[in-house]
């Protein structure tokens, strides 16, 4: 019986609460935003990257809406602009988030192969000054 209702606690409690806070204030730009990471998650990535341009048009600072499109076009093998996006992600946050570091060091590696030498090395400097 306690653990009936230890369960049913769990499962009312989880869905408010286990939710991370997002960055934004606006609920037109969250519930854009997690109708794109749905499309996202099925691979529908035009879609997702029109729904997560129109969260950033409702709130230009909604950083995890920033970040989803960078991963996005890392997903895309679009590095140049991944870049640039998680660059984007770097300057709105307040903290580090690791995983935007991860990921803007993940892209920036895939792309060791193809960029000339002087260009890596301003990618490499700006993962340095990010963290």
């Amino acid at each position: 019986m306690r653990v009936s209702i230890c369960l049913c606690v769990l499962i009312i409690w989880f869905p408010v609460h286990g939710q991370r806070q997002l960055s934004t204030k606006s609920k037109k730009a969250t519930e854009l935003y997690y109708q794109a990471d749905n499309y996202r998650v099925r691979g529908q990535y035009r879609m997702a990257l029109d729904l997560l341009k129109q969260a950033i048009q409702k709130d230009k600072n909604f950083h995890e809406a920033h970040f989803r499109i960078a991963v996005i076009q890392k997903a895309k093998g679009e590095l140049d602009e991944a870049e640039a996006s998680f660059q984007k992600v770097i300057q709105l946050n307040d903290g580090i988030m690791p995983q935007v570091i991860l990921n803007y060091q993940n892209c920036i590696f895939k792309r060791m192969s193809t960029v000339k030498p002087w260009k890596m090395q301003t990618s490499l400097h700006n993962i340095i000054r990010a963290l």
